[in-house]
């Protein structure tokens, strides 16, 4: 027991691995010793000891099922070793970028497991930081509960993975998507049901919305309806549905895929807007535009590609708070060809623009003051008393900074900050 754990630990920092005990293993049996658990792209795989043998037991997830086969010659730790980096070392096997957890079911004891499931699952966002989940109103064996859960099912006889993702996304939300990337895989069980789960999450952006084609079971059981959601709200809403066995389940295996998919999905985001930095812009100007998109990004924001006709072939983006605007960016504008990096405010409040500021944050704001040129995106100027100072015909967006330079970019953090905490007042 003592080897199962030697090599766990020196294989833990390198690979997704997890360490248990109780497993049902492949051969239908369940053994009360430490168990190292691995999942990859294509597999899921254990390591015990049995009989004074390490065992190394695999399981193969194919397109046409779940293939599986057992190493039961003796094996040493070393050989043990290299038969588990062997299997995580190979090319696109392991992305670190998607995560490999292994779940057990404390809500139901264990007696057996029947079947495996090949799963699906989707986290879908939309341009404008909305996530779409399915709520199922369930009273069966599991219990009465009502739960939150990501789109998805099992996988049918003949499709891949992608195509699997696409029809049932279809199918219970309407929509049609792109898939921005690989989430990961989760492993869990219902062992009311003896069933093991593989669950395929990928991470999706809305394309367009249409008619839902829900199965009679989907309408007449579960009264499937979506749901449309900040991300702060999905995490309450899964806070909220864990207090039933079932919705505990849920909750334990995609809060953490919740979460991870939060985090690439604002690097996705801000990596276009990095490649357009360092396209457009010359190296000392790099430096600027990179340092005020790392703060943004360090502050929780997230970039959204403005693509309505007016902005369509051109690099603009809002800066979003969940679904609140901080700010708008301006890369290489074509038709300002004196101007390669603008940032605008959003339009801000008057409690906001006389928040309490030092002078040269002060100085600075009066300097950027952005006059309305009547281009009719924010409907004509205004007046506004900006940090004790009155200005008329002011734009919408209250100030512009063109080419900042080094005191621009402190006066453009502060300026976010203010917005963030508008943002968070107005929420309370």
């Amino acid at each position: 027991m003592d080897e199962i754990k030697t090599i766990y630990d020196r294989l833990k920092t390198k690979y997704p691995l997890t360490l248990t005990t109780t497993l049902a293993l492949n051969s239908g049996y369940t053994v009360d010793v430490p168990v190292i658990r691995g999942i990859a792209k294509d597999c899921q795989f254990d390591l015990y000891l049995c009989e004074n043998q390490l065992v190394f037991s695999v399981e193969i997830f194919g397109k046409t099922g779940t293939d599986r086969y057992t190493h039961r010659h003796p094996l040493d730790a070393e050989d043990a070793i290299c038969m588990i980096e062997q299997r995580l070392s190979e090319p696109g096997i392991v992305d670190r970028n998607e995560l490999y957890l292994s779940l057990t079911d404390t809500e139901w004891p264990f007696t057996y497991t029947s079947h495996d499931r090949m799963i699906v699952r989707a986290i879908v966002v939309d341009d404008d930081g909305y996530f779409y989940f399915v709520r199922a109103e369930r009273d069966d064996d599991f219990g009465r509960a009502t739960i939150i859960e990501t789109s998805g099912g099992g996988v049918e006889a003949g499709e891949d993975l992608q195509e699997a993702i696409r029809r049932e996304l279809r199918e219970e939300l309407g929509a049609e998507v792109e898939i921005l990337c690989r989430l990961g895989v989760v492993s869990d069980y219902y062992n009311l049901i003896h069933r093991h789960n593989i669950n395929n999450y990928f991470l999706c952006r809305v394309l367009s919305f249409g008619e839902r084609h829900l199965m009679p079971d989907e309408i007449e059981q579960f009264h499937l309806s979506t749901l449309k959601v900040s991300y702060a709200d999905a995490i309450a809403e899964y806070e909220r549905c864990a207090k039933t066995p079932l919705g505990r389940l849920v909750a334990n295996r995609e809060m953490l895929i919740l979460k991870h998919a939060k985090v690439l999905f604002d690097d996705l985001s801000a990596s276009a807007v990095f490649d357009d930095i360092r396209t457009h812009l010359p190296p000392d100007e790099q430096e600027r535009a990179n340092a005020f998109v790392r703060f943004l990004l360090a502050n929780n924001l997230h970039f959204r590609r403005d693509t309505s006709p007016c902005w369509r072939d051109k690099r603009y983006y809002w800066v979003m708070d969940g679904t609140e605007c901080v700010c708008f960016i301006a890369i290489a504008d074509p038709d300002e060809p004196q101007n390669r990096f603008t940032v605008w405010s959003d339009d801000m409040g008057n409690d906001a623009l006389n928040t309490t500021v030092d002078d040269r944050v002060r100085i600075l704001a009066w300097q950027h003051v952005d006059h309305c040129g009547r281009c009719g995106s924010c409907g004509g100027g205004r007046h506004k008393v900006i940090f004790g100072r009155t200005f008329d015909d002011v734009c919408g967006c209250t100030f512009r900074v063109d080419n900042p330079n080094a005191d621009d970019l402190l006066f453009l953090k502060e300026l976010v900050r203010i917005r963030i905490t508008e943002i968070q007042n107005h929420h309370r």
